[in-house]
């Protein structure tokens, strides 16, 4: 097969940048294809579709160069980055689609005494895509592929500067074989969402930061209500058990907090660490983040972070890595003795900064995990069996043991926020569910309807007795209850005559 991109895929300048006018006009114009599309693809056999993304997987390996390209904006981001946490993982999301759709979505049968129900899933129609702008190609992309074979149209609202990507995706889907208007990307202003909520979609799809979701969830409240799934930020924490391979877990926190130069929602923000192992542990850690390569940020993200830093240290918070001035911080930047309610925890910082707290108990840890409202996932580290007992405990949607936020990136796992960190599930089976809406079909069989016949005075008495025959624990009362309902006389029961019309 030969794929030909349409060149350019980065931002074009036009001599007059379009008013709003000209957007509300294209996202019209959007709107309406991606609405007659989305019914004539729920129409495409599933089979159809999925060798639509089998083919976008094998012209995902031609297409790498500019991929790439299309992220080159990200600060502090390498090519083998990109590789590694968008193409690699959305084109594995893609393999996963094709061999596990039929399954998760096959009709569920159960039959019944007079009864044949069927459960399937049905297309939503028409769904909008929020992305965020830290990894432009991943994390929308599944998305996107969840909703085509699920049998959806999908509208995309890149996240800053990511339009090159997610057009990339949409050129990229069309070559597959997917219909022009099943997948378009729209502009990247947040007005875009509050224009297509108003026209009408049948589900939102969100990733981003806190204040994404808040003004989303403004914007629904507005307009009818639309059911909607939002993977926000994470504060998320690495549990160190006294009996952890100190090296094993250090190692996997300066990955963790070096990783796409910090800005991963699932990357750690807070380590809690057992006191026998604290220093020990600091010592390992300290040593890992020394080799790292110093990471600079200075944007407002930068400029925020510094200020809750600044707070921090003056409630007695104490830096033992990285630099913090007014307007930037230099990381890998390490905080201990952080108060428990301070705001450097509640915050959804997109930096590689993490917090060090220390405890005694697991139910210590446990408490210190729950008092932040953010909750998108937490790593545990120390013997399996200590390990997958805290694990019960947490409260959080997605808990590695042994390993951190490498393994998420697997097409079978799936997010599931708590708390401040959104709701509904992404990813996996169960963010491929979210794609659809069930529908249950209750056909009758035979011929015996005896709620359709005329009641009499001693109905009750019958389904007294069939409920004890059903549902008691007690076999003379289960006897009882058939004798009474064999000898009692159904003469009486005739059918209901027919009005006139």
């Amino acid at each position: 097969m030969v794929m030909k991109l349409m060149p350019p895929f980065n931002r074009i300048e036009t001599e007059r940048p379009p008013d709003r006018a000209d957007r509300s006009d294209q996202l019209e114009r959007q709107w309406l294809e991606a609405r007659m599309a989305s019914a004539a693809w729920a129409k495409i056999p599933l089979s159809a579709r999925l060798q639509c993304l089998h083919a976008f997987r094998h012209l995902l390996t031609l297409s790498v160069g500019a991929l790439v390209k299309a992220c080159e904006h990200l600060p502090h981001r390498h090519p083998a980055e990109t590789l590694a946490a968008e193409i690699m993982p959305l084109a594995d999301a893609a393999r996963f689609l094709v061999r596990r759709s039929p399954r998760i979505l096959h009709p569920h049968h159960h039959r019944r005494f007079g009864l044949n129900i069927e459960m399937e899933r049905r297309p939503l129609g028409l769904i909008l895509i929020v992305g965020p702008s830290n990894y432009p190609l991943f994390l929308p992309g599944v998305q996107v592929l969840q909703a085509i074979a699920a049998g959806n149209a999908v509208l995309v609202k890149p996240g800053d500067q990511g339009s090159a990507a997610a057009k990339l995706i949409e050129q990229l889907l069309i070559s597959a074989g997917v219909p022009r208007g099943v997948c378009q990307v729209t502009t990247e202003s947040p007005a875009a969402v509050h224009d297509l909520l108003g026209r009408g979609i049948n589900k939102i799809i969100a990733t981003g930061s806190q204040t994404t979701g808040a003004a989303i969830s403004a914007a629904i409240a507005k307009h009818r209500p639309i059911p909607a799934v939002m993977e926000l930020s994470g504060s998320d924490a690495v549990f160190v058990l006294a009996d952890a391979d100190l090296s094993r877990a250090a190692a996997a926190v300066a990955f963790g907090m070096s990783f796409n130069g910090g800005a991963t929602c699932m990357a750690p923000r807070r380590v809690l660490v057992h006191g026998s192992c604290y220093e020990a542990f600091l010592r390992e850690l300290l040593g890992r983040l020394n080799q790292c390569q110093p990471t600079t940020v200075d944007s407002a993200r930068g400029r925020a972070a510094a200020l809750v830093i600044r707070d921090a240290v003056a409630a007695g918070a104490k830096i033992l890595c990285g630099h913090a001035a007014a307007n930037q911080i230099t990381g890998p930047l390490v905080l201990t003795d952080v108060a428990a309610d301070a705001l450097v925890l509640k915050t959804d910082q997109m930096l590689p900064l993490i917090c060090l707290q220390r405890f005694h108990t697991p139910q210590e840890a446990v408490a210190l995990y729950a008092k932040i409202g953010l909750r998108l996932g937490a790593s545990v580290f120390g013997p399996v069996a200590e390990a997958r007992q805290l694990a019960d405990t947490i409260d959080a949607g997605c808990i590695c043991i042994n390993d951190i936020l490498a393994p998420t990136g697997a097409p079978e796992v799936s997010l599931t926020p708590r708390g401040e960190s959104g709701f509904g599930s992404t990813r996996g089976a169960e963010g491929l569910l979210e794609m659809t809406t069930p529908v249950c079909v209750v056909r009758r069989t035979g011929n015996f309807l005896p709620h359709l016949v005329r009641s009499n005075c001693e109905d009750d008495q019958t389904l007294n007795d069939i409920l004890v025959l059903k549902h008691s624990r007690s076999l003379r009362a289960k006897a009882a209850a058939m004798v009474n309902i064999v000898r009692r006389p159904s003469g009486e029961r005739k059918p209901a005559k027919r009005g006139r019309n």
